[in-house]
């Protein structure tokens, strides 16, 4: 099913706010780990919360990996740049 360009905007910029959220705890938990380094279990975890928080929002869910693995590294760096932890920053 194709989303209209308003409905996609408004995916992503939800999507992009869930994922900070998410992003940000994983950093206050390590603040040298990157998404990478994040377990597998931990990644099913933070995918479902994710998912249940657009399904509250009647926004349809991630259903690809890549995608939530795309947006996480990026939100993930975002994170640890923003608390100051990064070395090579």
């Amino acid at each position: 099913m194709l989303m209209s360009r308003e409905r996609s905007d408004h995916w992503a910029n939800t999507v992009q706010i869930f994922t900070r959220e998410e992003a940000k705890k994983l950093v206050e938990e390590d603040p040298k780990r990157t998404w990478p380094l994040v377990p597998a279990n931990v990644k099913i975890q933070l995918k479902d919360r994710v998912n249940e928080l657009l399904a509250n929002e009647n926004i349809p869910t991630i259903q690809d990996d890549d995608i939530l693995s795309w947006r996480m590294s990026l939100a993930v760096r975002d994170a640890i740049v923003s608390a100051g932890t990064c070395s090579l920053c």
